[in-house]
């Protein structure tokens, strides 16, 4: 790749123009409001563990004023197990050794530092940690029992008598003279603070959960809960409330008289010591929800996928907490559909197969099945989403109006972009090789596009005004290869870029962009061409460009958590970032605001924030509006609406038959003053074919209305 030789010169000129815009991002709250998977604390102090994308990265957050508010201890770990809390002393057990942390650290400042564990914990995983006083238990599955009477300084394995050798350790309580130990289908209990243990419980089923209130013993086995007021000489079976498939509780709390349990998909509180159960009907819908339940004088608190639940100790009344702070549901990609936004529910893993809809700041589940894959989707029309699937040989469509889900297609995806009239998808055919495909009718049939013979794969497609472009990974090649498409896919013409990895490519008039992923041998960061693809300039560099799009003129792009907005004459740059956090997966650009899907949720702000009208921008040069002749006319299959904008508005395109019915049109989409084109397929509404005829394309702004007449012949 030749670089200019003026390159130095105009990276530091490029720079020096960078200045940052004081403005805000909002946070599209409700989905997003954090998945909470451990809960703990001691009054009142509290601490929650939010996940991040798959389950891959943890944050423990703590507050001072029981969950009003939040902070990030920034203690992040990759396989967070457990956590508890007593005074000033928390423990945090992991599932195996990282970022220089054994399996077990503690910190005795209210997390502020932390030490690790060493010697014991060095390879031995927690599973479970308890604390009572200055008495610290943790357990292994597999490896058994440790103890510290000093809050953890030192440690002895305890030896439990009768234990069978691989027999798991589930669960541990206390009374107010006894510690109790569930293992598998036994309950062990020990008097003199872990030396010893007697075995006073066996029974058919498995014991998964105990508690105690000090003066009762309740523990919870497949589908039965049982009480002993004698520290577990006797017992009395409860009443048991309905269980459905899911079997026995996952955290079972008690507090006075007030038991809390979870099965995971399931709620439940008595007010009597188990006599009497009421399953809890909080709004939550999806399986597998409620992970972690902390009780205490201030009231019972959830933590959920969604957020974190509240309830006083009676649990009547429920509310979900101001996580500020705890918003670590990552978007990953998200679409406009009508007045909606659609996107993927992320973590955890065996829920991929959750698609969401927001309207008015409420998201409902909109798909909730665990079998699928979800990899991809786009809008087609203007109230169609189009659903791919990596694990299901489906292509899923989302009808708006009818608010129903049909499977249109039988083939496996990794990719669907829309021209909003077509499809282009990576559909894949055997491992490791696969082929870009186009579908006209919403996903029902697809044709195969003849692009490049050499063995490889197809890693991306990028769809801007009427260029698509693909990038495919060749195997004996340390770069990617970029194919553009100038006649939807027709023919292709092969685009040099010396790049590992593209993350978004695009045209503003004449001017190619490029976004690549930072690497130490291939130029990288925002690249610039302005002959077609044939030499680049870097005009941002060693920066990892997460996604770009363009408004008018505007070359809008992510960094990090970075979004910056230049003009595509380079002249100057904005950053925009102010208030936003989380790295950015992606934006989109939708009426009056600026979309970021973010690993920590959905923000949005206004574009006025930063792209102003004709009367501040240097570089339009229109004058007037205009509708030009559509081109070509007559047409089949497409013609090509174009238009001028002497400033920014709104515009809309509509093609009626003529008896006047309204047979397409465009998506109402704000533009900034320029030259633009709307592609017509010469389809419907539905994406069907129309007939042959005369038609009648309206373009309609908010100041401007123009007609004009096309022929389609087939």
């Amino acid at each position: 790749m030749r670089k200019k030789p003026l390159f130095l010169l105009s990276i530091f000129l490029f720079v020096t123009f960078i200045e940052n815009v004081n403005a805000q991002w909002e946070r599209i709250e409700g989905l997003y409001g954090g998945m909470i998977l451990g809960v703990t604390g001691d009054n009142p102090t509290m601490y929650a563990v939010s996940a991040t994308r798959l389950l891959s990265k943890y944050y423990l957050y703590q507050s001072n004023d029981m969950g009003i508010t939040w902070d990030n201890t920034y203690l992040d770990v990759t396989n967070y197990y457990d956590v508890a809390a007593k005074d000033s002393d928390i423990f945090v057990a992991f599932g195996y050794p990282t970022n220089n942390h054994t399996c077990l650290i503690h910190s005795s400042d209210y997390g502020r530092t932390w030490e690790s564990i060493n010697g014991i914990f060095d390879s031995v995983y927690v599973q479970r940690i308890s604390i009572k006083d200055s008495m610290v238990i943790v357990t292994n599955p597999y490896a058994g029992l440790f103890f510290s009477k000093d809050n953890g300084a030192n440690w002895s394995r305890s030896d439990i008598n009768n234990l069978p050798e691989g027999r798991q350790i589930w669960d541990i309580a206390y009374s107010d003279s006894a510690i109790f130990l569930s293992a598998e289908n036994c309950l062990y209990r020990s008097t003199d603070n872990c030396v010893s243990w007697d075995q006073i419980y066996e029974g058919i089923h498995v014991i998964y959960c105990i508690a105690s209130n000090g003066t009762n013993l309740i523990l919870n086995t497949d589908y039965d809960f049982y009480i002993s007021s004698d520290d577990g000489d006797s017992w009395t079976k409860l009443s048991s409330p309905d269980l459905g498939s899911t079997g026995g509780a996952n955290k079972l709390v008690y507090y006075g008289s007030h038991l809390y349990f979870t099965n995971i998909s399931q709620l439940f509180h008595s007010a009597d010591s188990g006599n009497n159960w009421t399953e809890l009907k909080l709004g939550i819908d999806s399986s597998e929800i409620y992970r972690d339940i902390y009780i205490d004088s201030s009231g019972v608190y959830v933590a959920t996928e969604r957020g974190m639940i509240y309830s006083t100790i009676d649990g009547v009344n429920w509310s979900y907490m101001d996580l500020s702070g705890i918003t670590s549901r990552s978007v990953e990609e998200f679409e406009f559909c009508g007045n909606s936004i659609f996107t993927f529910s992320v973590p955890p893993t065996p829920y991929l197969g959750n698609i969401y809809s927001m309207s008015t700041n409420s998201w409902k589940p909109i798909i909730t099945d665990p079998e699928l894959s979800l990899s991809t989707f786009a809008s087609f029309g203007n109230n169609q989403i189009i659903a791919g699937c990596r694990n299901d040989t489906s292509v899923l469509c989302y009808n708006e109006n009818e608010d129903i889900w049909n499977k249109v297609g039988n083939v496996k995806t990794s990719m669907i972009r829309s021209t909003g009239t077509e499809l282009y998808a990576i559909i894949d055919s055997i491992p490791y090789y696969n082929n870009i495909y186009k579908s006209t009718d919403g996903g029902y049939t697809w044709d195969r596009l003849l692009i490049d013979d050499k063995f490889g794969k197809f890693t991306n497609i990028f769809i801007d005004d009427e260029n698509i472009f693909v990038t495919k990974d060749i195997y004996d090649l340390p770069t990617l290869l970029l194919f553009r498409s100038k006649d939807s896919g027709n023919t292709w013409e092969f685009i040099t870029a010396d790049t590992f990895q593209i993350n978004a490519v695009l045209t503003i008039d004449s001017v190619m962009f490029m976004g690549t992923e930072s690497s130490s041998y291939n130029l990288n960061g925002l690249l610039r061409s302005l002959d077609s693809g044939k030499t680049w300039d870097n005009i941002f560099p060693d920066k990892s460009i997460s996604s770009a799009l363009k408004r008018g003129h505007n070359l809008i792009f992510s960094s990090g958590n970075e979004v910056f907005r230049m003009d595509y004459l380079n002249r100057s740059i904005l950053n925009i970032s102010d208030s936003l956090m989380g790295n950015i997966n992606q934006l989109k650009i939708n009426d009056d605001y600026l979309y970021a899907g973010t690993i920590r949720g959905l923000w949005r702000r206004p574009l006025s924030d930063f792209i102003v009208g004709t009367h501040r921008d240097r570089f339009s040069t229109i004058t007037d509006y205009a509708l030009h002749r559509a081109y070509p006319n007559p047409f089949n299959p497409k013609t090509t609406f174009r238009f001028d904008l002497p400033e920014e508005t709104h515009v809309e395109i509509v093609v009626y038959d003529l008896m006047g019915r309204e047979v397409w049109k465009s998506a109402k989409t704000h533009y900034s003053a320029g030259t633009y084109s709307v592609v017509w397929n010469g389809v419907n509404q539905s994406g069907q074919p129309v007939g042959t005829g005369m038609y009648i394309v309206r373009l309609k702004s908010l100041r401007y209305s123009a007609t004009q007449k096309v022929l389609l012949m087939k």
